[in-house]
């Protein structure tokens, strides 16, 4: 009768106490690369996250900016050689700020024949223009002036600036006939060497400015993007604002940093970036470029 002889135990099946070292080793190589993957991952998305309120913010303002530029009317856009009055040419676009020229729809109104027409076509040399008001649209002449305001004198192909004296723009007995008795008054700027035809009319313009400065938010001061109609008090468009850049083309090939023809396309460029440190660290930053294609709308006497 055979019998088993029971194993040695040299050839017990098992790990070495090196093998154990070894695999506790690779282990912790391991759980520690899986960390630190983790760890950026985590990272990443916090500074992602916290970019959102940027991006949406640079994102809506650049919107707001082409929506007025593809408005944009007359010249469209202020520079050099666009024949602008003087009180004008301090806010004249550069590369970092816009002007845009927009029209008020309900601010246009034809302008009576002169007394003594046809034998004398010539307008007033005195610095007011009678109007027919109230317009097509339902607005007295004092429903759309307030003072200061800005509009365009059109005849034919011919148009004139002229600004609207400051406290008392318009003058005379509406009598809601619309014939003539109001008249726009309009300081230091004459028509008499424009000649009259039944086209005749005149158009309220508003001149929009974009630029960045700063504002106080909490206790920061914060770089900011303004919006600013006609001189008036500027309205915040956005915070966080550092930087807006301009060029502008007449083609949409050529751009240039400052325009010298009437543009027809304008690429803005806008850079947002916070001035606090996140708690992911660093500050983010985030700029995001259009290239707006502004319609061929121009002014003339054609209701």
């Amino acid at each position: 009768m055979s019998t088993s002889t029971p194993a040695s135990p040299s050839r017990q099946s098992g790990f070495t106490l090196i093998e154990l070292l070894v695999a506790a080793a690779l282990a912790l190589i391991v759980i520690g690369a899986a960390s630190a993957l983790l760890t950026t991952t985590a990272r990443v998305q916090s500074v992602e996250q916290e970019r959102i309120p940027l991006q949406e913010s640079v994102r809506s303002s650049l919107e707001v900016i082409a929506q007025d530029l593809r408005q944009a009317t007359g010249s469209r856009v202020l520079y050099s050689e666009a024949s602008v009055p003087t009180d004008l040419k301090s806010v004249l676009s550069t590369n970092q700020v816009l002007s845009i020229t927009t029209a008020n729809t309900n601010g246009y109104f034809t302008i009576p024949k002169p007394g003594g027409y046809p034998s004398s076509n010539s307008f007033s040399r005195n610095a007011v223009t009678p109007v027919n008001s109230p317009n097509s649209a339902g607005r007295s002449c004092s429903d759309v002036f307030t003072g200061d305001d800005w509009a365009l004198v059109m005849v034919g192909t011919q148009t004139r600036w002229v600004q609207t004296h400051e406290t008392n723009p318009c003058t005379g007995n509406d009598s809601g006939g619309g014939n003539g008795n109001i008249k726009l008054q309009h300081h230091g700027y004459t028509l008499d060497d424009m000649s009259w035809s039944p086209d005749a009319a005149l158009i309220k313009i508003s001149v929009i400015r974009y630029y960045v400065g700063t504002a106080q938010l909490g206790t920061q001061n914060v770089s900011t993007l303004y919006r600013q109609i006609d001189g008036q008090d500027p309205q915040v468009v956005a915070y966080y604002i550092s930087g807006l850049k301009l060029e502008y083309s007449p083609d949409g090939l050529t751009f240039s940093n400052a325009p010298t023809n009437s543009p027809s396309v304008v690429r803005v460029t806008l850079t947002g970036q916070e001035s606090r440190t996140r708690t992911s660290g660093g500050t983010p930053t985030f700029s995001l470029t259009n290239s707006v294609f502004m319609r061929k709308a121009t002014l003339n006497a054609a209701p």
